[in-house]
């Protein structure tokens, strides 16, 4: 990848932080599998619902005269945006194999590169666990603006010794996390790293 794409996109070079699954029939006692939830039936639909927006738009764009003719041509970039990443999404990948011996080892794949990340099992110095609140304003029942706040997720950081952060899991409780976290810390052979 160039430099500058590196730059402005610095994302493509860190594993993602979506919600994962174990993976049964690779894991037992000293590893775990995780994987990403398949994406490729919701990434299908926005494919095909950003190329419908795409064509409809684009027809319009004929029919319209003048300044209009730029907000189609806008909806059609949209559209064309839209089946992009539907496309990216259902080509990636996301995959974290945790092993006794090695460490953790990260793979993911956005299209057609895959990259990975290791981990060796002396370079983490913990796990940590962290929480989102995502806030927003909107009315209630009695017509007045009120700002609401809703706890959204739990992630799952590991932490190694010289300060980098990667992201491991996101559950949905604070119980689903501690468990996950001591799970992690088992199958890795330091259960200190629960703490």
């Amino acid at each position: 990848m160039s430099g500058a794409l590196a730059q402005a996109m610095p994302w493509l070079n860190e594993p993602p932080s979506v919600p994962l699954r174990e993976k049964l029939s690779d894991s037992s006692p000293r590893k775990l599998v995780l994987e990403a939830l398949p994406q490729q039936g919701r990434a299908g639909l926005v494919a095909a619902m950003g190329g419908t927006l795409a064509g409809l738009s684009l027809r319009m764009a004929r029919l319209l005269p003048g300044a209009a003719r730029l907000l189609a041509l806008g909806m059609t970039a949209v559209g064309g945006g839209m089946v992009v990443s539907g496309v990216l999404a259902a080509l990636s990948s996301h995959e974290i194999e945790i092993e006794r011996d090695r460490g953790l080892t990260f793979r993911w794949r956005y299209g057609r590169r895959p990259r990975q990340l290791e981990i060796p099992v002396l370079d983490i110095r913990s796990l940590e666990l962290r929480w989102e609140t995502h806030s927003f304003e909107g009315e209630n029942h009695f017509g007045n603006t009120q700002l609401f706040e809703e706890e959204c997720n739990f992630r799952i950081a590991v932490v190694t010794r010289d300060g980098r952060e990667v992201l491991l899991d996101v559950l949905a409780t604070r119980e689903q996390a501690e468990q996950r976290r001591r799970q992690v810390a088992i199958v890795l052979g330091r259960p200190e790293l629960a703490q």
